[in-house]
């Protein structure tokens, strides 16, 4: 399995960069851990699997990232499907979302999977 993460850039844009070891990662930017920019950059076509962190979701499959848009500009240009990690405590009935809000198929929880779209 090639295993790939976010490498946050200038204009709200990220980036896929493979690794094969934790090693291979940095604090960077609020402390968040990422790749050095010479890591390979792993193209949005060739993604299987997109995990995205959430704040919060909802069982409609939107979710409350960070801020920044990243996830929601990346999950646009693949077409994997997207599991959200999300505590359960912040698993509600509705987020408010706009247009270019990306939904997830899956919320993973310490409690549960939901497939969200399943009735």
């Amino acid at each position: 399995k090639t295993v790939c993460v976010p490498l946050c850039g200038a204009r709200g844009e990220m980036t896929a960069r493979r690794i094969r070891s934790l090693d291979e990662l940095h604090a960077r930017a609020y402390g968040i851990l990422e790749p050095d920019e010479a890591a390979e950059e792993i193209a949005p076509a060739q993604i299987d699997l997109v995990i995205a962190p959430a704040l919060a979701c909802d069982r409609l499959g939107y979710r409350l990232g960070y801020g920044g848009g990243y996830y929601d500009r990346f999950l646009a240009r693949t077409g994997a499907p997207c599991m959200a990690l999300c505590a359960a405590g912040r698993l509600v009935e509705r987020l408010p979302h706009e247009p270019f809000d990306q939904r997830c198929n899956w919320i993973i929880t310490e409690r549960q999977v939901l497939r969200t779209d399943e009735k």
